[in-house]
């Protein structure tokens, strides 16, 4: 059983009136009690039970003011004199001041006695009495420790109510919003349904009766046939990259018979001003064409524009060939190979080493990689070129 509990019970204070009026100095900052066993912070000064503090350090491992560097000691001299004005009366008899009671407690056979109980008049032993005090305080705490717990319970419990009801709320507010929306597009597809309906009746008037779904079947049927064309256009392409030269030739007749390129059945676009001499495909949607004035066109094969007139050739191109998506290079009849960029139509490089004969002409060239480039010439020779 512990002294404190035991401290109370023990003695009486003497000079109540003195007691009240400087209770703040006289108690303990922990157990706000009339301190038992004083000890003092060495570093703050502050006094405590030493029970009290004890306590403390062993579940905080610090002092209640957060002293750093605390430690825990006797009470300075003058503050033992400030307490010791505090007289106290033991049950026994005797008049001690506040230091001295826990020398005492240890010494007084109080504590074993048999003193009569206020209550039934029955004598029992003193330490029982105080055991029995002491469950019933502890009683008293378990019972307020319940209550709190009972109340938090309760809190918890109130606290999940209103959350769910503010969960009904937002629901509530998030269909009613849902149905806004849903109104709100309903509206919006019945007015694009009327607006539909009035461009139909506006482009059938427009189109003389024609409606629509028959000018888009029109319009596939143009498309089905310009893909059937440009097919045959890059056949033709693959055909005068081939290398048999006669049958070339035979190819390079027909098309210079027919002296433009044809797009769309019954409309000639992209008149050429001479005869073309060779194609190379440079993508799905471009294709170029050397003539025998020395140009080159680029062509849409969608649209059925020219693009670009690239020049820089004075005879006849003889092969065109596609470097890279951005570049291509040309063979003439002048003995000469250009490089040039589709982007800008610019000439990038120009390439004459073959034999500068009136009675030869560079044939055929191929692209090797990025850098390189191979060419064939009348001369029997074939050179390779660092571009």
């Amino acid at each position: 059983m512990s002294m404190k509990n035991d401290f109370q019970d023990h003695f009486q204070i003497i000079d109540e009136e003195q007691y009240k009026a400087y209770k703040f100095s006289f108690n303990c900052l922990l157990c706000k009690s009339l301190i038992f066993n004083p000890k003092m912070c060495k570093e703050c000064s502050l006094i405590f039970c030493k029970e009290c503090i004890d306590n403390y350090i062993l579940e905080n491992s610090c002092c209640p003011n957060k002293c750093e560097n605390y430690v825990i000691c006797e009470p300075a001299i003058f503050i033992k004199k400030c307490l010791n004005q505090i007289k106290l009366k033991c049950r026994l008899g005797p008049e001690i001041v506040l230091t001295e009671a826990f020398k005492h407690m240890k010494t007084c056979i109080y504590s074993n006695m048999d003193v009569t109980c206020w209550n039934c008049n029955k004598k029992t032993c003193s330490s029982t009495i105080k055991m029995s005090r002491d469950i019933i305080t502890q009683t008293k705490i378990n019972n307020e420790s319940l209550k709190s717990e009972l109340a938090l319970e309760e809190e918890l419990k109130v606290n999940d109510r209103i959350s769910n009801l503010r969960n009904l709320v937002e629901l509530e507010d998030e269909k009613k919003s849902i149905q806004d929306d849903i109104h709100d597009i309903y509206k919006k597809i019945k007015f694009k349904e009327t607006i539909i309906s009035f461009i139909k009746k506006l482009e059938y008037s427009i189109n003389d009766g024609v409606t629509i779904d028959e000018l888009q079947l029109k319009l596939n049927e143009k498309k089905t046939l310009l893909i059937r064309k440009t097919k045959e256009l890059e056949t033709n392409v693959k055909v005068l990259n081939d290398t048999n030269l006669d049958y070339k030739l035979i190819k390079l007749k027909e098309i210079k018979e027919m002296n433009y390129i044809k797009f769309k059945q019954g409309t000639l676009l992209g008149k050429t001003k001479s005869v073309i001499t060779c194609l190379v495909k440079i993508n799905n949607s471009k294709v170029a064409s050397g003539c025998g004035d020395g140009s080159i066109q680029i062509w849409d094969l969608i649209s059925g524009n020219c693009l670009n007139t690239l020049t820089g050739h004075i005879r006849l191109i003889n092969y065109l060939e596609k470097l890279s998506e951005n570049r291509i290079a040309s063979a003439s009849q002048d003995n000469t190979i250009k490089v040039f960029d589709l982007v800008t139509g610019i000439c990038m490089t120009t390439l004459a080493g073959h034999n500068n004969s009136v009675f030869d002409s560079i044939l055929c060239i191929a692209g090797l990689n990025d850098n390189q480039l191979a060419s064939g010439n009348q001369d029997n020779t074939i050179q390779i070129w660092d571009l």
